[in-house]
């Protein structure tokens, strides 16, 4: 029980900023998309979101294995004892966060398309086992590892949070591609892309929020 203040911090510090990240994240879309916003102001927007996407993606990677290892302090969630099963929250957290890096490194080069699929597709698969294991723990009674029904819940909410990052994801490369095609002096059509691709940010940023609130009220709440 040694490690659980830790765990709580780490855990804590990344739902707090992810909480606080996106009405600033949001701010800046809203800001960027307004066509009274100047090209100046509305670059320096986009060039704000865009850093602030990739913190708030590498918190939402990290949460997960930071939420599995505080669940299994709590006695919420049982890993094995040995055997690859035991790295299994901290091997997909890896992958998540290879795959955004790359599709984030390669979309700054105008590029990626490929790195974007593998990093869509990855959340996809990911998302849909998170919402399979926290579902049929709480209505079939399948708990595979998880101890607890808000646990189950939390897992369910981070599927569905992973999945909602689809639309966040591609929004958010296209527009980095964008940002590296228009060079520094962006002409007008560059300037319409921008707004046209920063409205599609909107929803899934506001989405995303509510299900980060809903993950922390699970965590503080524990209902079941």
């Amino acid at each position: 029980m040694h490690s659980y203040p830790l765990a709580l911090f780490c855990h804590l510090l990344l739902v707090v900023y992810l909480l606080g990240a996106d009405p600033g994240r949001l701010y800046l879309v809203r800001a960027g998309a307004t066509p009274e916003t100047s090209a100046s102001a509305r670059r320096l927007a986009v060039r704000g979101v865009l850093w602030l996407s990739v913190i708030t993606d590498l918190a939402l990677v990290l949460i997960f294995p930071a939420g599995f290892e505080l669940g299994s302090i709590l006695d919420a969630y049982r890993l094995p004892p040995e055997g690859w099963w035991r790295l299994a929250p901290w091997i997909l957290p890896a992958l998540l966060l290879v795959t955004t890096l790359a599709a984030d490194i390669t979309a700054a080069r105008g590029g990626g398309r490929r790195a974007m699929l593998v990093d869509l597709t990855a959340r996809g698969i990911i998302g849909a086992g998170q919402i399979w294991d926290g579902a049929s723990a709480i209505f079939l009674g399948m708990t595979h590892m998880v101890e607890a029904d808000w646990l189950a819940a939390k897992l369910a909410v981070y599927g569905l949070l992973l999945l909602v990052s689809i639309p966040l994801r591609r929004a958010l490369l296209q527009l980095r591609r964008e940002l590296a095609a228009a060079g520094q002096d962006a002409p007008e059509s560059a300037q319409t892309a921008f707004m046209a691709t920063l409205r599609r940010l909107q929803l899934p940023i506001v989405t995303g929020w509510l299900l980060i609130l809903v993950i922390a009220w699970l965590g503080t709440a524990k209902p079941g």
